[in-house]
């Protein structure tokens, strides 16, 4: 992607975006609906996120809940880029269904960034398997461009490192 560019494309499975983004681009603080995962994958960001400040770098995996508060700015001037995946929240309630730990609602993304190598080296492959899939919908396809992801479904596998899993109340 060249810089200055920004692009949105839906995913053949219902309920999942992407974004492609290589920017200079300071975005002002907004929400999202869904929930969104990504990895910067050249530059560097700082943001405020509903969970304190931080900066992202690359090979960072960035996250986000609905409607969290954030924002993001370049550190300097050669802007970042980045890859996203959006999930609407029903389809992250299946995922931690699938998953089998507790009930869907009680789960959120508990770090905004996380330095994850491993995790955003098995994200990048699933972000390129959810916007091929979408080319290759109509060719009966789609089933084959999930293959090859052993830990579960491509939109789990992020999930098992990144959810937040409260604990319970002591009883009292």
């Amino acid at each position: 992607m060249k810089p200055g560019q920004f692009r949105m494309q839906k995913c053949a499975i219902e309920g999942v975006e992407a974004v492609e983004a290589d920017t200079a681009h300071s975005f002002g603080r907004h929400t999202h609906d869904q929930f969104g995962i990504g990895v910067i994958i050249r530059g560097a960001q700082k943001s405020a996120s509903g969970r304190g400040p931080v900066e992202a770098g690359p090979g960072d995996m960035i996250t986000v809940n609905p409607g969290e508060v954030h924002d993001g700015h370049p550190i300097d001037a050669e802007g970042r880029s980045w890859r996203m995946l959006y999930f609407d929240p029903s389809v992250i309630a299946q995922a931690v269904s699938d998953i089998g730990e507790g009930r869907p609602e009680d789960f959120e993304f508990s770090q905004p960034v996380m330095n994850d190598r491993r995790g955003a080296q098995r994200l990048l492959p699933v972000y390129a398997a959810m916007t091929q899939m979408r080319e290759n919908a109509g060719t009966g396809n789609r089933l084959s461009a999930a293959r090859g992801f052993p830990d579960g479904p491509p939109a789990c596998l992020p999930l098992r490192a990144a959810i937040h899993r409260p604990r319970e109340s002591p009883a009292g």
